[in-house]
């Protein structure tokens, strides 16, 4: 049979700590930065709550968070965005000679010349840029040469040498630095 003795002697006032989570690195701790209650002087500088009591050295604090969870579920595909500014306008512009130079963006309908014509592109055009040409009479047979101007076109270091017939297009896309590829 239990019986209940009286009040013991009063304790010596002790202080409790004021807890604070703190990051250290990816992990996550528990400080103890100040303390509050009692009439002793309280302890001095910060403590952290290791696996067997009170440390100073953060390294040695317990890590309060577990390993990551699974990935959850995707979410929902986002709303659409604005639509971009309108591109570059291009307009055709007539080469009625043995020779010219391709700016980009330009279409290049070429009359054919005895011996050909040759179009010589930039040495530095920019990603994205197109350079496109046709041959204007229906049946003519004309060689067109690309002068390559330092560029690599369709992986080649050489000039690009079309016989086309007239009305066929042909364009080329600067799709890395200086270098280009026929698209039909």
């Amino acid at each position: 049979m239990l019986m209940g003795g009286g009040s013991g002697n009063p304790g010596d006032c002790g202080w409790t700590m004021v807890p604070a989570i703190v990051s250290d690195g990816a992990r996550r701790v528990i400080s103890a930065p100040d303390w509050v209650q009692a009439g002793q002087s309280k302890p001095v500088g910060t403590q952290y709550v290791g696996a067997s009591g009170l440390v100073t050295d953060i390294a040695q604090a317990v890590d309060i968070r577990g390993p990551a969870g699974a990935d959850g579920a995707p979410g929902a595909t986002g709303a659409t965005g604005s639509t971009g500014p309108a591109g570059p306008s291009i307009s055709w512009t007539t080469i009625n000679s043995s020779s010219f130079n391709f700016v980009a963006f330009q279409k290049y309908m070429v009359i054919p010349q005895v011996g050909g014509v040759t179009g010589t592109l930039p040495a530095n055009p920019n990603i994205g840029d197109e350079f496109t040409f046709a041959i204007a009479a229906l049946l003519a047979l004309t060689n067109l040469t690309v002068a390559r101007n330092g560029n690599t076109i369709n992986g080649l270091a050489s000039n690009l040498v079309t016989s086309l017939v007239g009305g066929t297009e042909v364009k080329l896309v600067c799709y890395a630095a200086n270098t280009l590829r026929s698209l039909p």
